[in-house]
């Protein structure tokens, strides 16, 4: 058997004048005087699939109902954006607005499909809950300007670790990620065979039933669920009509909707019969509502600068440092990125319900103020990008 000899140390000037000879030789050869053409292309490539950030200008509005209105936005040519980012059914892009002159972001799942994308359009569908969104439903009108970051997001159907059959349970404006895929599913973006069954407190209370009735078939089915609907015609949710969509070939489960029904469906999951081949649960983010009343004193050191602001009765952290106007960055909103995460130097707090495995930094003295509640004066230091 040949044997090899290595060896070790030596003059390390030699080596280096070795390697830099390598060097030439490989770029003499690969005809490496000027850039490769397809390292070119690859780099616009990636900045036209994964921009920093896109301008799109507000082109309609469609009312969904009084609380509620779905958004379609497109490039803002004036603005130099030309064509909008692809995205994957069921990630999200996080829409940033001024907002009585604060800028202000939350991040939104798009509703449309990756085929609307191509001919230039985002859709989202908004319910009026929290600053920007309550902003966007009562006061947002065509021809309005705004920066859009992302698409991100893990809510997402892969072929090597999901099943060819997924059961989708959705609940009120969680059915959004839900519509993108079913659209996705029917235009031939997406190879898989979908059911959905979407739950609704009352009858009359499902987002898109048109659209999504109008999909049913070539590979989309849809069932509608009611806890306590008065004329009968619909039923509640049960781990037997989870089992009875699932069937008996494999499949991979998704859940998405407010936080009640997403702890409603994950008490389901241990009954039933045929666990799934993957889990997946919707990315939620936190919401406020800011209420009058005495509010919450908050001392923000950020780099060289310190700020003294107050924080309204239910209003986050990172809420009330928006609406004074302080930069901050803050891409998921629910406690996932760690992009806002903030020393606590003192006060007391708590952290939005379901988000419970951010209060784990606590010991090291962290917080993430995109899902923490001020439970009164605090101060903390925040690291700005």
């Amino acid at each position: 058997m040949n044997q090899k000899k290595f060896r070790v140390g030596g003059n390390l000037l030699q080596e280096w004048s070795l390697y830099r000879r390598q060097e030439a030789l490989r770029r003499q050869a690969l005809g490496e005087e000027q850039p490769l053409a397809w390292v070119k292309d690859a780099d616009l490539l990636a900045r036209a699939k994964y921009p920093a950030r896109q301008q799109v200008v507000l082109k309609k509005i469609e009312p969904q109902r009084e609380d509620c209105k779905t958004f379609w936005f497109g490039p803002d040519e004036e603005a130099g954006q030309s064509a909008l980012a692809p995205f994957r059914p069921g990630q999200h892009l996080t829409l940033t607005a001024l907002v009585e002159g604060s800028p202000v972001s939350r991040p939104y799942s798009l509703m449309s499909s990756p085929s609307q994308a191509r001919q230039g359009l985002y859709g989202f569908t908004i319910k009026a809950q929290g600053l920007l969104s309550r902003y966007l439903v009562e006061k947002a009108q065509v021809g309005d300007r705004f920066t859009l970051t992302g698409p991100e997001g893990e809510f997402t159907w892969q072929p090597l670790r999901d099943a060819p059959h997924l059961v989708a349970l959705a609940s009120g404006s969680g059915v959004v990620a839900f519509l993108s895929m079913a659209r996705a599913v029917r235009e031939g973006d997406l190879n898989l065979r979908l059911t959905l069954l979407y739950t609704c407190p009352w009858k009359d209370g499902f987002l898109h039933k048109k659209e999504l009735d109008e999909l049913r078939g070539g590979g989309v089915e849809v069932e509608y669920f009611c806890p306590d609907c008065p004329d009968g015609s619909l039923v509640p949710l049960s781990v037997a009509r989870i089992d009875r969509a699932a069937g008996q070939e494999p499949y991979s489960l998704f859940w998405c909707g407010s936080p009640e029904a997403m702890a409603s469906f994950e008490k389901m999951l241990p009954a039933l019969k045929r666990r799934p081949q993957s889990l997946r649960a919707g990315e939620g983010s936190v919401w406020c509502a800011p209420q009058k009343g005495p509010g919450r004193r908050l001392r923000i050191h950020a780099r060289t600068v310190t700020y003294t602001i107050e924080a309204l009765p239910g209003e986050t952290l990172l809420t009330a440092m928006e609406r004074a106007g302080i930069p901050t960055q803050a891409p998921c909103r629910a406690g996932r990125c760690g992009f806002c995460r903030s020393r606590l130097i003192r006060g007391e707090y708590r952290v939005a319900p379901g988000f419970e495995g951010r209060l784990k930094g606590e010991e090291a003295g962290w917080l993430h103020p995109c899902c923490t509640y001020p439970e009164g004066d605090m101060e903390f230091e925040i690291y700005p990008l």
